[in-house]
């Protein structure tokens, strides 16, 4: 079989696309006007599926035949692996409960809380108010870490 040099490939590509179109849902009225605008369109469009039809046609007869590689072809099924297709899934998941975690602990309301430290040099005197509004002071060389979390401080 030979092709004729007035046809692209993507012409072909595109007459093999609309041949098959048309033989999964040949009464469709609206797929048929589509492939009549398509095959006006260029002049070697009616070519290219005039191409496709004599392979398909061609090829036809082979699909009644029994032969070792296309009986194993159509026993094939590939390999499920599931791990790889959840992987992503699996470490969103992890990614998930970690911050999770992370923000029940660190967070100011959360277990370990936000801690600040506050210190005043020798000679002096510190007032500082705290975020709960209570107020603290510090004497000459002296430091205090305050640490806040739901349930204390």
């Amino acid at each position: 079989m030979t092709q004729s040099s007035a046809c692209t490939q993507a012409q072909r590509d595109q007459a093999i696309a609309w041949l098959l179109r048309l033989r999964e849902t040949p009464t469709d009225p609206a797929l048929r006007q589509a492939f009549t605008a398509w095959l006006t369109a260029d002049p070697a469009h009616p070519d290219a599926y005039r191409e496709a039809e004599a392979q398909w046609a061609w090829m036809e007869p082979f699909t009644r035949q029994s032969f070792a590689a296309r009986d194993a072809a159509l026993r094939y099924r590939a390999a499920r692996n599931d791990v790889r297709r959840r992987r992503p899934a699996i470490w969103a998941t992890a990614a998930t409960v970690l911050l999770g975690l992370g923000w029940a602990v660190f967070s100011p309301q959360g277990w370990y809380g936000w801690s600040s430290t506050y210190s005043a040099g020798k000679g002096q005197r510190l007032t500082v108010t705290l975020s709960d509004d209570s107020h603290l002071e510090l004497n000459t060389d002296t430091e205090v870490r305050v640490r806040y979390n739901r349930n204390r401080r």
